[in-house]
């Protein structure tokens, strides 16, 4: 209910900043591509030293576990597959081959595991290089892909699969699952930084090279930073307070306790410092950078909230400004907000207002419907004008109806989709209605009126007259003749002048029809009509050709026969009367024109020319009664036109209409 766009509001957001979680995503998804690009290093690095007997490249610590050579390739799998599903060309068939890399990594992970559970099952990972595994054997040492490493290739190939099919209602399991890969390579990861083999070689079942922490690492991140606007990932790049307070936090609780357990560890080995006082540090440290992170927060919250406080103030202000009535309710129809204009207008306190149900303000024989419709206008929001075509009232108070017009606006808060309404009280706009409609009444009866009344007296004096010339035209002398004529012509010109009068009365009532109009059939129907009354033998006519348009038929063909007629009439008295009709384009108008080289007029009155009984020639010059112009651009605003001319006194005159370009 009322406002000009879909729009996020930070009075419903706390602490929320329009602009900061876009370009948050995009970083972070940018991240995610760094990210598989260094577990693709890791594992080429990996598969060189297989290849080329690189011990280092194969074991970077001495005595740690040795990276199998198929993890490696897992690996390279897996940066192959999210490189191509994170490729800014993705096409399906960048989609179908990333997930049929997937697959690969999920079939390996299987078998592996099968080969565990049956001891003597077929061993893949013995495959690649299996002479130098034998040789490996023979020292005890015998780089295995472990159960341990088996499941966390499963679970990133599943991960990468739902991402690949865009399943998004899956993306939040995918997103736990990265987790769980996160966590156990951050688990082999810190035996390593820690030297505590026991962590990083439990058993056979469960030992991970140094490369394998590292890549699952980097894999759970970068599945993680792919899609960051969803699922999990949504809590930390919303923009809330508690994604900011997050995303200060959980970097800050994963880097510094290993930090600082590095530091205490090898100021331990070095010998600087006795357990007891390295245990000390450690504690002192861990509280100074606690207090340190919610000191920086709380300074960077209050400011958020400030912020938001001015928002809020500046939208209460432009609320309370708005003309029209204001309502904000929720998706069940409670009224959440309003401006002082709805009080005025309903007679309710905002104390009253403020949870009451929308439908009190409808009348009690529509709530039931009302309560349907506002039900599926939540299903699909959208800026709206609400019972288009139809006529709408709201209660006040005391029980009066009266007639409103409604505009729907959806606005996306944080505890969902609420609609803002925006209410007019129409009852003048309708009172004018009325008695327009009522002085067209009056109007159709009083045309009607001159219709009737009028034309039986003129009748009478053009026949009386007609009788008098006829039968007495003898015995008249030829003043008299002179005389009935002047009567009978002026009865005659009475009547052409009643028919324009009623003709330009009822152009504002009656319906148009628009249809396409073939200008060039027109006019030249126009001009063979024009001749017929009028002498046209000897004008050259230059018509060129004319586009068709969309035009109410009737109405145009009168524009045409009054600017061509005039245009003949007011060309007459030249030896080479020469009329030119054509057509240009000015922005999304079509430009029609009807030009000759007749009497002119003088520049000086332009503004007369449309005005009824308004004549720049008198009647003795040229017939006419001085509404034909005024119609002309009746009919030309009603298309949504307009007409105008130039001329000069004796150099011609050239009249212009427009008609929109559809």
């Amino acid at each position: 209910m009322g406002a000009p766009a879909t729009k996020r509001l930070s009075s419903f957001r706390p602490g929320y900043d329009v602009n900061a979680d876009i370009p948050l995503s995009m970083r972070i998804r940018q991240w995610s591509g760094y990210f598989s690009i260094f577990v693709l290093i890791i594992s080429i690095l990996a598969l060189l030293g297989w290849e080329l007997d690189i011990e280092i490249m194969k074991n970077p610590i001495k005595g740690a576990v040795v990276i199998n050579p198929l993890t490696a390739v897992s690996f390279s799998l897996f940066g192959l597959s999210f490189i191509l599903m994170m490729s800014k060309r993705r096409s399906r068939a960048y989609s179908t081959i990333a997930a049929l890399i997937a697959c690969t990594m999920i079939l390996i992970a299987v078998f592996r595991l099968g080969g565990i559970v049956q001891e003597n099952g077929w061993q893949i990972d013995q495959i690649l290089y299996a002479d130098k595994l034998k040789e490996a054997e023979l020292t005890g040492s015998v780089p295995m892909m472990t159960a341990s490493i088996a499941v966390c290739l499963f679970l990133a190939g599943v991960s990468l699969l739902i991402f690949c099919s865009d399943r998004k209602r899956l993306y939040k399991f995918a997103q736990v699952l990265t987790i769980v890969i996160f966590f156990t390579g951050l688990f082999a990861l810190t035996g390593y930084l820690y030297r505590v083999p026991e962590i990083y070689q439990l058993n056979p079942f469960l030992s991970m090279a140094i490369h394998s922490s590292v890549s699952f690492i980097f894999i759970a991140l970068a599945l993680l930073c792919s899609n960051p606007e969803t699922g999990i990932m949504k809590e930390f790049t919303n923009g809330y307070s508690g994604s900011l307070l997050a995303q200060k936090l959980v970097p800050a609780a994963i880097a510094l306790p290993v930090f600082l357990g590095l530091v205490r560890l090898y100021g331990h080995w070095r010998n600087w410092f006795s357990t007891e006082f390295g245990a000390s540090i450690l504690v002192l440290s861990i509280i100074l950078i606690i207090l340190s992170l919610a000191w920086y927060i709380t300074i960077l919250l209050n400011k958020r909230d400030k912020i938001r406080q001015m928002i809020e103030k500046k939208f209460e202000l432009l609320l309370q400004s708005a003309p029209d009535a204001m309502i904000i309710s929720n998706d069940k129809g409670v009224i959440e907000l309003i401006n002082n204009q709805t009080e005025r207008l309903f007679g309710y306190t905002k104390e009253e207002m403020i949870g009451l149900n929308i439908e009190a303000l409808v009348p009690q024989g529509v709530r039931k419907q009302h309560v349907h419709h506002r039900e599926a206008y939540h299903a699909d929001p959208k800026v709206r004008s609400m019972g288009v075509g139809l006529e709408l009232f709201a209660v006040r108070k005391d029980g009066v109806q009266f007639p409103v017009e409604i505009s729907l606006s959806p606005i996306i808060t944080e505890m969902g989709t609420v609609v803002s309404s925006s209410i007019r009280d129409i009852t003048d706009r309708k009172n004018l209605q009325d008695q327009l409609r009522k002085s067209n009444e009056e109007m159709s009866a009083f045309t009607y009126s001159v219709s009737h009344d009028l034309r039986a007296p003129l009748r009478s004096v053009i026949g009386f007259s007609t009788i008098l010339e006829e039968d007495y035209g003898s015995k008249l002398d030829e003043e008299a003749l002179r005389i009935t004529a002047t009567i009978r012509n002026s009865a005659v010109r009475m009547g052409h002048l009643i028919d324009d009068l009623l003709a330009f009365s009822r152009m504002g009532r009656q319906q148009m029809l628009k249809t396409r109009v073939v200008s060039d059939g027109m006019v030249k129907d126009c001009i063979a009509e024009i001749c017929q009354q009028q002498a046209c033998g000897n004008i050259i006519w230059e018509v060129s050709k004319l586009p068709d348009v969309m035009a109410d038929h009737n109405t145009l063909k009168q524009v045409w026969l009054n600017l061509i007629g005039n245009a003949v009439k007011y060309s007459s008295g030249q030896p080479i009367p020469r009329i030119n009709i054509g057509t240009y384009t000015e922005l999304n108008s079509i430009v029609f024109f009807v030009k000759d080289n007749g009497v002119g007029f003088d520049p000086a009155y332009t503004h007369k020319l449309f005005k009824v009984f308004q004549r720049l020639h008198a009647a003795d010059e040229f017939e006419g009664t001085g509404v034909g112009l005024a119609l002309v651009e009746k009919i030309i605003i009603r298309h949504e036109g307009r007409v105008w001319a130039e001329s000069r006194v004796n150099e011609g005159a050239c009249f212009y209409f427009s008609l929109p370009d559809s």
